[in-house]
């Protein structure tokens, strides 16, 4: 099982700042230039050899008690990872990987909080044995983990 993250640029302005306006401002329309971003760097990656074409995109879902997509009125995941998937041609489930359990926010925590804080949290629904898998996290969307599972 091999895991390759792919990102597109350091957390930090000004994508940290438009990622921040895209999920606490509700900027829906800042989606398409992150999907935007996502694609570009995925399609020079592409053509360097340095990945194959993806079988699935999946987005990280909320926690539905944590009631975020009532707080925003959406998932911010979902709708880069629609876009992107329509102009990968690839399709895009929202239902592969459940959430267990809510955890707490992510932006104040360190590397090995984050870790232990996400531990445990996603089980997966089926087997995608040999199929390669863009997931987009809710938390840290400046990050495009490209895994083969």
């Amino acid at each position: 099982m091999a895991h390759n993250l792919v990102a597109i640029t350091p957390y930090i302005p000004p994508l940290s700042k438009l990622i921040q306006q895209y999920k606490y401002e509700k900027i829906t329309q800042i989606a398409f230039i992150l999907a935007r971003l996502f694609l570009l760097y995925w399609q020079q990656g592409y053509r360097q050899q340095r990945w194959r074409k993806l079988d699935i995109i999946i987005a990280i879902p909320l926690h539905h008690s944590k009631s975020k997509h009532w707080q925003r009125g959406f998932n911010q995941a979902s709708l880069i990872a629609t876009q992107l998937a329509y102009w990968l041609r690839c399709p895009f489930q929202t239902n592969s990987i459940i959430r267990t359990r809510a955890t707490l926010p992510q932006t104040q925590l360190s590397a090995k909080k984050r870790t232990q804080n996400l531990s445990k949290a996603f089980r997966v629904k089926k087997s995608f044995q040999d199929c390669r898998i863009a997931v987009l996290p809710y938390c840290r969307i400046a990050v495009l983990p490209y895994c083969r599972i």
